[in-house]
């Protein structure tokens, strides 16, 4: 079975579209909570620093990731399918 390329590569940039939307959306209502996390998952001290949230930076930020991870998908698509492909032969 292989994968519709096209198809895989804009569900994956769909799907980063819409949590990248939620992730900016929950900063605008927590800032100091997501700084925090944030932080934890760096394992860094974030404490003096602050998000700065703007229309453009959040418009270009998804057009940016939904890019790159259609890409992104399309090519996992594209290996995964050469690597089945030669597994049935």
């Amino acid at each position: 079975m292989t994968i519709e390329t096209g198809k895989f590569a804009a569900a994956v940039g769909i799907s980063a579209a819409l949590f990248w939307i939620a992730c900016s959306v929950i900063v605008w209502i927590s800032p100091a909570m997501m700084m925090s996390m944030t932080g934890h998952m760096l394992h860094a001290d974030l404490s003096g620093m602050t998000w700065e949230l703007t229309l453009g930076g959040v418009l270009a930020g998804v057009a940016l990731w939904t890019g790159l991870s259609a890409v992104l998908g399309g090519l996992i698509a594209g290996v995964y399918n050469r690597l089945v492909v030669r597994r049935a032969e």
